[in-house]
């Protein structure tokens, strides 16, 4: 018995996510495989070289209404669809409880972050993913996030005006809190509201410095994304200048003082420099 993926991020779309979907499902036997997408101009020619069935409805996208509802499960009674995966979490997602069949959704990064941090939206997400026979999580970190929206326990999202209130109300060791700045995080840590701050480790270091021995970074990254300088694409002239200037600094000591000067009075050493990227 097959299966039906309904997303709005499918190839000859280009993007990340729809390239990890077309990646995953081009592997699996193609008469098992039912695609409901939305529309794209090459999707003829696409759809005409792909080896399992793709279906695309005529709206740019795909909501979560009664229509589109009625839609998958016409076409899953149809090609006998043992179960339906829904892509993303939210906001095509919150149709799986209706479907009336087993689903499954995917989860990717931001389509279950926002979510699980949004007053409205959580409880919608908690009960998509409790109700959910199975996950795809495209690596550790939206699989952490999805977990984290699923916990059964108290969750507590406090927004800046009224974050005093809602810790007051009987903050745990269980509750995530989320406040819109930095600093915010870092005087919740110092008087005790919370337990923990997570950030770029960067940040993190920075708070270290400032806090005259009174934090400490514990634990191990949960992902390694390095920082970079955008420029407008093709600009040679100022990317070659922007380069040269990085390069003179590692090589001077520039850029050791400056770091030396700043997070390195967290205790944690100069690492080595990144290498310019000249391409």
């Amino acid at each position: 018995m097959g299966h039906l993926l309904v997303t709005n991020d499918f190839p000859p779309k280009v993007g990340g996510i729809q390239t990890y979907l077309w990646d995953l499902w081009s592997r699996l036997p193609a008469d098992e495989v039912t695609v409901l997408t939305t529309p794209h101009p090459d999707a003829p020619m696409f759809d005409a070289a792909a080896a399992c069935r793709i279906e695309r409805v005529s709206e740019p996208v795909l909501l979560p209404t009664p229509a589109t509802a009625r839609r998958i499960r016409a076409l899953a009674d149809e090609v006998g669809a043992g179960i339906v995966l829904l892509d993303p979490a939210l906001p095509i997602g919150a149709l799986g409880p209706a479907l009336g069949r087993p689903y499954g959704l995917v989860l990717h990064g931001a389509e279950v972050t926002v979510p699980g941090r949004t007053v409205a939206a959580l409880p919608v997400l908690r009960r998509t993913l409790r109700g959910a026979a199975l996950v795809v999580a495209a690596g550790g970190y939206p699989l952490a996030e999805g977990e984290r929206a699923r916990f059964d326990g108290p969750l507590v999202l406090a927004y800046d005006g009224e974050r005093d209130r809602v810790l007051a109300a009987g903050a745990t060791a269980d509750v995530s809190v989320v406040f819109d700045k930095y600093s915010l995080c870092v005087e919740a840590l110092n008087d005790g509201r919370v337990q923990a701050v997570t950030t770029d480790d960067i940040i993190l270091l920075g708070f270290v410095a400032d806090s005259g021995g009174k934090l400490k970074i514990v634990g191990k990254p949960f992902t390694s994304e390095p920082y970079g300088i955008g420029l407008k694409k093709g600009d040679t002239v100022l990317r070659t200048y922007v380069n040269d200037i990085l390069d003179a600094a590692y090589a001077d000591g520039t850029w050791k003082a400056a770091y030396d000067k700043t997070v390195g009075k967290s205790g944690q050493p100069a690492p080595t420099p990144p290498p310019v990227n000249r391409y």
